[in-house]
C-alpha cells in the first residue's frame, strides 16, 4: 500500500499512518516474544512515529504557526508548506518540537516522544551497563520499558482515535 501524500488528502494519509502505527506494534511485540529486543524498539519507535504523524494532521492550523515557510519536494512543481511537510516525512529530529504543539490533544504525547526517543537510541546502541549510551542498563529493563510504552500508547490512540489498537495481551517481556 502506497502511503498518501498530506498535500493532497490529509484524511486518507491520516488513515494510512494509523493503521501504519498498528502494524508497527503488532510486529514490535512480536519480536519481543521471538526475543529480538532492539529489533522490537524500533517498531515500537516506528508505530509512535506513524502515530505522531497521523495525529499531526488534527493540529495542521497550529503545525502551520511553527512551520511557516514553503518547501520544495521532490516531484512537484510549486512548493509546499512546512507543516506539510513535517507532518508527511516526520523527521526524528523535529518529532519532540510537533509532540509539544500535540500537547493540547494529550499532555502525555511531549513525554511518550522522548520516550520514543530513548527507544530509537537504544535500538543502535543495544545495553549499556554504564547508561552512556543508552538509558537501558539491560535487555530485561528495555523489553519491559517496551510494552510499557506500547500500553501508554494504546491508551492516547483510543483516546484520540475513538478506535481500538491492538492486542497487548501478549506484549509479555520473554525471559
Amino acid at each position: 500500500m502506497e502511503l498518501g501524500k498530506p498535500w493532497i488528502n490529509l484524511g486518507e494519509y491520516r488513515r494510512t499512518r494509523l493503521m501504519e502505527a498498528r502494524y508497527e506494534a503488532e510486529i514490535a511485540i512480536r519480536m519481543l516474544g521471538e526475543g529480538l529486543t532492539r529489533n522490537a524498539a524500533g517498531k515500537a519507535f516506528q508505530a509512535w512515529k506513524s502515530f505522531l504523524a497521523a495525529i499531526s494532521t488534527d493540529m495542521i492550523n497550529e503545525l502551520g504557526k511553527v512551520y511557516r515557510r514553503k518547501v520544495r519536494v521532490r516531484g512537484l512543481k510549486e512548493r509546499i508548506d512546512e507543516a506539510l511537510y513535517v507532518v508527511a516525512f516526520m523527521p526524528t529530529t523535529r518529532m519532540f518540537e510537533v509532540s509539544k504543539v500535540l500537547a493540547t490533544l494529550n499532555p502525555m504525547i511531549p513525554y511518550l516522544t522522548l520516550a520514543s526517543l530513548e527507544l530509537h537510541r537504544y535500538q543502535y546502541n543495544g545495553p549499556d551497563r554504564e547508561g552512556v549510551f543508552s538509558v537501558f542498563r539491560s535487555d530485561d529493563d528495555a523489553r519491559e520499558f517496551i510494552c510499557k510504552f506500547l500500553t501508554d500508547m494504546a491508551v492516547i490512540y483510543r483516546e484520540l482515535t475513538k478506535e481500538e489498537f491492538i492486542d497487548l495481551t501478549k506484549c509479555k517481556p520473554s525471559t
